[in-house]
């Protein structure tokens, strides 16, 4: 996940969280005729600093088979302010202040998640 904050010219500071590295998997089990947990392109996901909010993750993956899907943060470390649920598969925000600067955007490290169907 990759934190970039800017200044808008309204006072609010927008800042740009990109989902880049993630990973899908099966559980390992011997049933070939399940297909692997399919990801979207990773999105680039506006939050507003000083707004509270969230976004499920299980929004960006599909499992072909229709099979339900555990989410799980892999590895990476969050800015402070991100919370990681893995009973929900929700990332949320709680709004605090990451000092952004106009010119001089924040970069956070990047997030891995899987998503994992259980075959």
């Amino acid at each position: 996940m990759h934190v970039a904050i800017t200044n808008t010219g309204t006072h609010r500071r927008r800042f740009l969280v990109a989902l880049s590295a993630l990973v899908a998997s099966c559980g390992g089990g011997s049933d070939s005729a399940n297909g692997a947990p399919k990801w979207d392109p990773a999105p680039a996901l506006e939050f507003v600093e000083g707004v509270p909010s969230q976004v499920r993750i299980a929004d960006f993956v599909r499992d072909p088979d229709g099979d339900p899907l555990r989410i799980a943060m892999a590895s990476g470390t969050l800015l402070p302010g991100f919370t990681w649920n893995p009973t929900t598969g929700v990332l949320a925000y709680d709004g605090r202040p990451l000092g952004a600067k106009p010119t001089a955007p924040v970069i956070a490290p990047p997030v891995t998640f899987t998503a994992d169907d259980g075959h």
